[in-house]
């Protein structure tokens, strides 16, 4: 799912959440808001790590040019590393040592219900983005996708 929908979804749940639930600190519901999106900072991390490149523009619009086509229950499956339960775990337990996290893992869980309902209407494999683990030992597991993007003019 592109940035732009998941930010426009992000802000919309936040003024509702602020509309209806007053008690909620202004400050949380930006943590909210932020952390709605900015999950997808490991697309960008995976980009650097594979193209040496640290434009975020040129990552942005790498990954939009993937072909929308692939058929993804035989393809290859990358590692993000903030998608998978594995972090959502480590999220959980760190917000039983502060609310902060609590808004974390609220707008990380928004975050993820988006990108499944994407992948369930693509009629993807849900598993690409609920474990990290089942993807890395995924048989058709590579990063060729992006070997070459360096040298591409994007």
């Amino acid at each position: 799912m592109k940035v732009s929908t998941h930010i426009i979804i992000g802000v919309i749940i936040s003024l509702l959440l602020l509309f209806f639930y007053k008690s909620i600190r202004p400050f949380y519901i930006i943590i909210f808001f932020l952390s709605s999106f900015l999950i997808d900072i490991d697309h960008y991390i995976f980009y650097v790590y594979m193209t040496g490149d640290w434009s975020i523009t040129k990552s942005y619009y790498a990954f939009l040019n993937l072909p929308e086509s692939r058929d993804y229950k035989n393809s290859k499956k990358h590692i993000w590393i903030f998608h998978g339960c594995e972090c959502w775990i480590l999220l959980l337990i760190l917000s039983c040592l502060h609310p902060l996290f609590i808004y974390v893992c609220l707008g990380v869980a928004l975050h993820m219900i988006l990108d499944l309902i994407l992948l369930y209407d693509k009629n993807y494999p849900l598993y690409i983005k609920l474990s990290q683990i089942l993807v890395w030992f995924d048989k058709t597991h590579t990063i060729e996708d992006f070997k070459n993007t360096r040298n591409k003019k994007i």
